[in-house]
């Protein structure tokens, strides 16, 4: 069998060549890897141990599954390989961002993401030798009182964001077990009357979470749903060299409202439009909301016949 290509990157997060992975593990080159964090619906960290034939850290326990990204490959495609290559998991990945990390064993440019599963993992056995859930706060005292036994790249790169991931509120994108949650928060939206019923929606809601041109999030409060959003993105026009997109849905419950979850929402809006290149998101915002929107800086335009219901827009060619 070839031996793997890994992708070579600068600290900028730019590829700038490419070597075997043995010269890279022989002579320290500066790469790229992905770690994913992966949780479950009770809040619980899936922890594992690494196999002892590992060419790097090998036996240490780690609380991400991730790997070195090959040559030409998409960080964040990458991470969902390796997620379903040592783990067996396939759920979508919600970005945490990118760091650095050099020590005398390795030196990489980190993508970052984490993930909420229903499934148990299935484990790689060449790479992973056991594993369970942890709850958060037992796994945050081990790294505390017992360092050495965990990976050190990733407790410098997301130990820091483990110990915050419990503050609130939490937003995440949703996944099939989210159903009857998304379903109850829309019938408050739309004030207890249903436009489409319980089956139409379950395969719309089934359509649109899966959907690589959609962006439907959960914001939790204490692990309960409080709040969600839904973006898509239409695609470019004939004309235009760019794609349009849509903000269709934001809502709040009530009891949840000034704790900061619309805020979280719309950022997270805000920052998956960034990923999508050029591209417009645009959206009206309704009589009580445009306050709102224009606390978090954006610019409400009230031509036309709709003026109590401005639009909004993030366009990334004028920096709104």
């Amino acid at each position: 069998m070839s031996e793997e290509i890994a992708a070579l990157y600068d600290t900028e997060g730019k590829q700038i060549g490419s070597a075997p992975r043995s010269e890279v593990r022989a002579k320290n080159l500066h790469h790229a890897a992905t770690a994913v964090v992966v949780f479950n619906r009770a809040g619980r960290v899936f922890v594992h141990q690494r196999t002892e034939s590992k060419d790097v850290y090998s036996g240490l326990f780690d609380f991400a599954a991730g790997g070195v990204l090959q040559d030409g490959e998409d960080p964040w495609e990458a991470a969902g390989r390796e997620l379903a290559e040592e783990l067996g998991l396939s759920d979508p990945l919600n970005r945490i961002g990118e760091g650095e990390y050099a020590d005398a064993h390795t030196s990489y440019h980190g993508f970052l993401a984490w993930a909420l599963t229903d499934d148990e993992p299935t484990l790689q056995a060449e790479e992973v030798q056991g594993g369970s859930w942890w709850p958060r706060e037992e796994l945050l005292r081990a790294l505390e009182e017992t360092p050495e036994r965990f990976m050190p790249d990733t407790v410098a790169l997301l130990g820091g964001w483990l110990a915050a991931e419990g503050s609130n509120p939490r937003v995440r994108r949703a996944t099939r077990g989210d159903l009857t949650a998304v379903r109850s928060l829309s019938l408050a939206y739309q004030g207890g009357t249903a436009s489409i019923d319980d089956d139409a929606f379950a395969r719309r809601f089934t359509t649109l979470h899966t959907s690589a041109h959609h962006l439907l999030l959960i914001a939790e409060l204490d692990g309960i749903p409080v709040g969600y959003a839904l973006a898509q993105d239409h695609g470019p026009g004939l004309r235009e060299g760019f794609s349009v997109g849509r903000f269709h849905d934001l809502y709040v419950a009530p009891a949840a409202r000034r704790a900061g979850v619309g805020r979280r929402l719309v950022c997270a809006v805000a920052a998956w439009a960034e990923t999508r290149g050029e591209f417009i998101l645009d959206w009206q915002g309704s009589p009580g909301a445009v306050a709102f929107y224009e606390r978090l800086g954006y610019e409400a335009d009230r031509r036309g016949d709709f003026a109590d219901y401005p639009g909004f827009c993030i366009d990334p060619r004028t920096g709104q």
